[in-house]
């Protein structure tokens, strides 16, 4: 949760809890979540590495086709 904390994503407002994205992260080394970035909908696709940390990749919605 630290290294998840210390990353960019404290710059975007998650629409899922961090403790379930956190859960998925860890089972899946991937999570893709719905956010906002200054009031702009973004989808964030983030990724655990060993080399990295935590990745974070910023995604316009309307071009992700991420349905409801």
């Amino acid at each position: 949760m630290n290294k998840l904390i210390r990353s960019e994503i404290v710059y975007y407002i998650i629409e899922d809890e961090m403790e379930g994205m956190l859960a998925v992260l860890n089972r899946d080394g991937e999570v893709v979540v719905k956010a906002q970035y200054f009031e702009k909908p973004v989808i964030l696709k983030v990724f655990a590495t060993d080399n990295e940390g935590i990745v974070v990749q910023k995604f316009d919605p309307d071009t992700w086709g991420f349905d409801d």
